[in-house]
């Protein structure tokens, strides 16, 4: 398990120089997505989150409104496993805009609803 964080701590910063953004088509973010919620446990992690959203995810998420999808479906999954302040850090990111898409907004107020109850519960 060790080994397979390392290996995508490696690989996924070089994926965003794909070409034709190849790495952001919805297929390979599916399978991506699917996998990643097998590491689930590491969505604690600071040095994972980093590379994970920030230097992956986010980079794409202004630009393809498939990519923000495919990240909010799998934060309404894991949200639980983020930290809390990297969460809230997400969550104002992936705020959606005037031009995001319709099922965009819908899971990001899945989002927020899911968060609202978890802050509710002790």
């Amino acid at each position: 398990k060790q080994r397979n964080k390392n290996a995508l701590l490696r690989l996924v910063p070089a994926l965003t120089e794909t070409f034709n953004d190849l790495a952001f088509g919805d297929i390979f973010l599916h399978l991506l997505t699917g996998n990643l919620t097998l590491l689930a446990d590491e969505f604690g992690q600071d040095d994972f989150c980093a590379v994970l959203f920030d230097r992956f995810f986010l980079t794409a998420c202004p630009r393809k409104d498939n990519v923000h999808r495919h990240l909010l479906r799998m934060l309404l999954q894991l949200h639980h496993k983020v930290a809390p302040a990297k969460l809230e850090s997400l969550q104002k990111t992936l705020e959606p805009t005037k031009q995001s898409s319709e099922a965009v907004k819908e899971l990001f107020n899945q989002l927020g609803e899911k968060l609202e109850v978890r802050k509710g519960s002790p």
